[in-house]
């Protein structure tokens, strides 16, 4: 009996490393850690540090292997590319990065993500525990779109996702939202289509899945935050908020 104790131990052990190991075969870890990482088709990456400042959280740019200071505070950004940055403060206003500054843009919002064309979507700051209106920006002011969702995903205007407040995933035909199958807490989505998620909190980290032709395919890794510019350049944060990059 002790020795069947002995061989259950092992196997135990044996997993967790083989799992750590899987991990960093398949993650970097960046310097610094974040709140929240963001990720632009063309490898721009920002992020919100840790500590809270004003309405919202530092703002972070990775330059040169370097994480460097930005101007402001935000809750959430959306980044699509350098030239397409946006961002939502603690009290639902929203700014666009002009190259210098933020410029404050109307309305308000609980989420927003940007895609590399600069297509912008928004979920309303209505109803901030369900799901809330959806808007699209067309350049001089936001134009609602049917349905409604609590987080955006957007590669560009040909790759636009959304999470209700059941976590139930749904993809943009252009015409109506089509219902996917799984749940997800986060969702991000490149400029080439490429679909991450994160499924519902079951424990301290959740598990990441990478949207397939044959479905959602799980990864050996877990996440609180992700962030895909495309296929070739995603981001995630963990519990601990550290920042990781996919190799």
């Amino acid at each position: 009996m002790q020795s069947i104790r002995y061989i259950g131990l092992w196997v135990g052990i044996l997993l967790i490393v083989c799992g750590q190991n899987t991990y960093a075969e398949q993650w970097q870890q960046i310097p610094g850690s974040a709140k929240q990482v963001a990720a632009g088709s063309d490898g721009t990456v920002w992020t919100l540090g840790t500590t809270k400042v004003g309405n919202g959280y530092a703002i972070f740019r990775w330059i040169g292997g370097y994480w460097h200071r930005m101007p402001g505070e935000a809750v959430k950004l959306g980044v699509g590319s350098s030239e397409h940055v946006w961002a939502i403060d603690g009290k639902g206003k929203i700014y666009r990065w002009n190259g210098n500054d933020w410029q404050n843009i109307e309305g308000t919002a609980r989420d927003i993500d940007v895609g590399a064309d600069g297509s912008v979507w928004v979920a309303d700051a209505d109803g901030m525990r369900n799901s809330a209106s959806i808007y699209k920006w067309d350049g001089a002011t936001w134009s609602k779109q049917p349905g409604a969702g609590v987080r955006m995903g957007i590669g560009s205007d040909q790759h636009v996702w959304m999470l209700d407040s059941k976590h139930n995933i749904f993809h943009w035909t252009g015409e109506k939202w089509q219902k996917m199958p799984g749940s997800a807490e986060k969702i991000s989505v490149g400029a080439d289509g490429s679909a991450w998620m994160i499924k519902p909190k079951t424990s301290k980290n959740s598990n990441i899945y990478k949207w397939t032709r044959w479905g959602w395919e799980e990864q050996s890794s877990q996440a609180k935050t992700i962030a895909v510019g495309n296929a070739a350049s995603v981001w995630i944060t963990d519990q601990k908020n550290r920042i990781w990059r996919y190799k």
